[in-house]
């Protein structure tokens, strides 16, 4: 019986030319290293007239995962996971997005109610933002919960190169018992081979070899100190 060997990225090329473009490796020589070293920060927003407005960009930077580990990733603000929006139920929200990209892109903000030609879906609800363009998504956040936005634009890519982070809702109303700690902790998964970056997938030879928690794998996630009650 002949032995089976296990896919490497690209071996799929001749056979399917969608699979060969998902198993190309992501960025080349020239992507900038990230100025910043943690994801999920805050946004800070400005105010025109009742409505906060943030900006995000999206563009290519190396990211390390941990120490002698660094994935080329697409991100939002230059950070994985991109900043965090944090509004209140029923705040107007403004968000304009420059796609700094070599290729399109969109975002779909999952789980909030939005217009429907604002929920990012290409080809459907808007047309694709071009590499250089801008676009601007506007709607009333609701209902309050803990969401996250993410690329719909080939999402196994653009989603698994970096590009989602978290969106909070607070409730009009506060919480009267509100937690002693409480954080955002995203997980996702990354695939390096010979110094490459690829998009990890559940396909064989894309299967995953990093996990993180915020964008950084063991031992450089964050430790979160707690206290018996």
């Amino acid at each position: 019986m002949p032995r089976m060997q296990t896919a490497t990225p690209g071996s799929m090329v001749a056979i399917n030319p969608v699979a060969a473009h998902m198993m190309e490796p992501i960025g080349d020589e020239n992507v900038p290293p990230a100025t910043e070293n943690t994801g999920g920060q805050p946004l800070t927003y400005t105010d025109d007239n009742g409505i906060k407005v943030f900006e995000l960009t999206t563009k290519m930077v190396k990211w390390t995962l941990t120490d002698g580990v660094t994935v080329k990733a697409m991100t939002y603000n230059g950070t994985v996971p991109g900043p965090m929006i944090r509004v209140t139920e029923g705040d107007q929200v403004r968000i304009i997005v420059r796609n700094e990209l070599d290729q399109a892109t969109t975002i779909h903000w999952h789980g909030v109610e939005v217009p429907n030609n604002m929920d990012g879906v290409p080809g459907m609800t808007q047309d694709p933002i071009q590499p250089g363009k801008t676009f601007i998504y506007e709607f009333t956040a609701k209902p309050a919960g803990t969401f996250m936005y993410h690329s719909h634009f080939e999402g196994d890519i653009q989603v698994s190169a970096g590009l989602y982070a978290p969106f909070i809702i607070d409730p009009l109303d506060p919480e009267t018992n509100p937690p002693d700690v409480d954080l955002t902790l995203m997980l996702s998964e990354w695939l390096m081979r010979d110094g490459l970056t690829y998009a990890a997938m559940p396909m064989g030879g894309m299967e995953p070899n990093f996990f993180t928690i915020n964008g950084k794998s063991f031992p450089s996630t964050q430790t979160i100190n707690v206290k018996a009650a």
